[in-house]
């Protein structure tokens, strides 16, 4: 029974999380934050590093500071 209780926890933490931080999301990205979203494990950085798409030798946190600037890489930041 405590371990169902500490995911239920869990889960509704990263549901806050999700709904804390959704307009923030789609005011910088221009895209749903519920696209890179996992209701269990949160913010599912694969697919937003996908989506980000880095340059060769480029990694996604200078992607993010390049393309969307100190407010994108500090929201991500949150997220993780």
């Amino acid at each position: 029974m405590g371990q169902s209780n500490t995911l239920s926890q869990h889960c509704y933490k990263e549901k806050t999380k999700l709904l804390d931080n959704s307009e923030s999301f789609l005011q910088i990205f221009h895209r749903n934050l519920a696209d890179f979203w996992c209701k269990i494990t949160g913010f599912n950085v694969i697919a937003f590093d996908a989506f980000i798409s880095p340059n060769i030798n480029e990694n996604t946190y200078n992607a993010v500071l390049r393309k969307y600037g100190q407010e994108g890489v500090d929201l991500v930041k949150k997220l993780i």
